[in-house]
């Protein structure tokens, strides 16, 4: 039996079971505080969800207040007759935007990345989060 193996013979295989050191100790103990802090894998998933949720509404309640309303229309209304006849809607022409109505554009394009960005930030920390329950669990 041999008490210790020559580094002359290689590293031995680490086991792939059970748990190991981490990589970046601050980034592991931030992930253990916020697991402990939402109580757990579940708390997570339903924190960045509805995240993910509230910031989609967001955004398309802006594009559609800001984009597909017809404001100058609605604001020029003076009477029940005028208005019953009025369409609240812009028509889908892209010809004439406007200035207003490509910013509003641009910006949607924009948050909509922002978006993107947070769906991609939920997915690392629920991967982080399912590390975490397998070493809460072991």
């Amino acid at each position: 039996i041999k008490m210790y193996q020559p580094l002359s013979d290689g590293v031995p295989p680490i086991s792939t079971i059970g748990w190991q050191a981490p990589q970046d100790l601050q980034k592991f103990l931030e992930g253990f505080y916020q697991y402990f802090e939402v109580k757990g894998f579940r708390g997570i998933v339903a924190l960045h969800v509805s995240h993910i949720i509230a910031l989609s509404f967001t955004i398309v309640f802006s594009f559609v207040l800001l984009f597909l309303i017809d404001w100058e229309a609605i604001l020029s209304c003076d009477s029940e007759e005028s208005c019953q006849s009025l369409s609240i809607w812009y028509a889908w022409h892209w010809q004439n935007l406007g200035l207003r109505r490509w910013l509003v554009l641009l910006s949607t394009l924009i948050f909509s990345l922002y978006w993107g960005f947070n769906v991609y930030q939920m997915v690392l920390v629920c991967m982080q989060a399912c590390q975490m329950r397998s070493f809460y669990k072991e």
